[in-house]
């Protein structure tokens, strides 16, 4: 997840969004009466199999300076355990190695900022796993190609370093998808393995890393370019005469995971995700594992249409260095996904109480960034007491997922009007970091057929 400056917590704040999700052109499933008919005639059957998901790693090289006043400073507008990266990273992997799973996805943001040493150090790490006989298939996210904040940090200062092209990054990562894909797109970093025969696994490249600039942030939003969304409904097809199941892993969200998603955040979500996700459901692919938000959130949307089982689940899985630090485990067995969900509980610097020191740092992290901004309102410091843990707990809850809540979500007893209308406008907010959208979100079992929750 990126970090939030101060002009997109004041969106948050004030409810200023920018959505151009319009998007006219059809699909061949809605204009080909021949691919029309192959899509009503598709029924995959979907293999065993056993697998790990892990997103947004921001892995960070130590070597470029994990101390100082430069880089506590950097950290102050961030939630990311960055300087812990590597011993999360790990503890990770030594967890990893314990379980039966054949192979593990990763859904992007990989490093911190695009670093070409942390890319070549994490790749090192994918090595280690897959010494163990555990594949391991990534997607590049936001944070990981072309990005002009890759720095090191020494002392008082921070300096550029070298980042990755994307030719570079398929270089490096090309042991982790790339050399076994069985497809790949020519305009993006997309690709198709088979991990398990009977299951085309589509690793899709959601970045807009050809739009960064050479000093500025990256841009964070996702969508597939034309060329790339063309070649996606192409090998859908393919699959189905094939007789092939489809999953897909990408970086951004395919589905809101909460009420208002799309209003203030639709730059974690897919552009036209909504035309997107019932094309994916169409073709088959019912089930789509993401990143991005930090959060661990399930979500399933189900069109009523003439498609059978025309239905799509959105597995997000949140960040390796943010709380609570998760990895999921799928397993298949008999048309039958169960998915569970395990945390790291300690690293070597923090062998006893990891889990809180955890929870600790994205709740220190989030409360600089709401209490400056609400100083630049001209909130008072007595409301910022009282308005800033309420924000914080329920951005933290929404990371854990399964949320809870009784009403009110916010309390403004003691509160001036002025720290009132901040909390009305952004009220909706609060209320969809603890809506907890259907299924629950970090252990379930689901008919892969059907979509029906047991």
């Amino acid at each position: 997840m990126k970090r939030l400056p101060k002009c997109v917590f004041i969106c948050i704040l004030f409810g200023f969004t920018a959505c151009d999700n319009q998007h006219s052109s059809e699909f061949l499933y809605q204009t080909d009466p021949e691919t029309k008919k192959l899509v009503l005639s598709n029924y995959p059957e979907y293999p065993d199999m056993d697998f790990l998901v892990l997103a947004d790693t921001h892995y960070f090289a130590p070597e470029l300076g994990t101390s100082g006043s430069a880089f506590e400073e950097y950290l102050k507008h961030d939630r990311k355990m960055l300087k812990e990266s590597s011993e999360i990273l790990n503890a990770a992997v030594g967890e990893i190695k314990k379980t039966t799973a054949d192979f593990i996805i990763i859904c992007g943001d990989l490093t911190k900022d695009g670093e070409l040493e942390s890319h070549q150090q994490f790749a090192s790490v994918l090595a280690d796993i897959e010494s163990s006989g555990k594949k391991v298939f990534v997607v590049p996210g936001n944070h990981d190609i072309s990005n002009g904040e890759a720095m090191s940090f020494t002392g008082t200062t921070s300096q550029r370093v070298p980042t990755v092209e994307p030719e570079t990054f398929k270089l490096i990562y090309s042991r982790y998808g790339f050399s076994e894909a069985i497809a790949v797109d020519s305009d993006s970093l997309s690709y198709i393995v088979e991990p398990v025969e009977g299951v085309w696994f589509f690793g899709l490249d959601s970045c807009r890393y050809r739009e960064n600039t050479e000093d500025g942030h990256p841009v964070t939003d996702g969508k597939f370019y034309d060329k790339t969304l063309s070649w996606i409904e192409q090998q859908l097809i393919e699959a189905i005469t094939q007789k092939k199941a489809v999953i897909g892993f990408l970086h951004h969200g395919i589905l809101e995971h909460y009420p208002a998603n799309e209003k203030h955040f639709d730059d974690y979500l897919l552009e036209n995700f909504d035309k997107i996700s019932k094309m994916f459901s169409a073709y088959g692919m019912r089930f789509v594992f993401t990143g991005h938000y930090h959060a661990q959130d399930i979500t399933k949307k189900t069109w009523l249409s003439d498609i059978p089982n025309h239905f799509l689940m959105d597995i997000e899985t949140g960040s390796l260095v943010t709380y609570p630090v998760p990895m999921r485990r799928i397993a298949v067995k008999n048309q039958t996904m169960t998915i569970t969900s395990d945390t790291i509980q300690s690293i070597t610097s923090q062998p006893d109480g990891f889990p809180a020191f955890a929870e600790q740092f994205v709740q220190d992290g989030m409360t600089g960034i709401i209490n400056e901004t609400l100083t630049e309102y001209g909130v008072p410091e007595s409301d910022q007491s009282l308005l800033t843990p309420q924000i914080s707990e329920a951005y933290v809850t929404h990371l854990w997922g399964d949320e809870v809540r009784a009403i009110p979500y916010l309390d403004f007893t003691g509160v001036s009007p002025l720290g009132v209308l901040v909390g009305v406008v952004q009220g909706d907010l609060i209320r969809g970091w603890y809506t907890d959208l259907p299924p629950t979100d970090n252990s379930l079992r689901c008919n892969m057929q059907t979509g029906h929750i047991e």
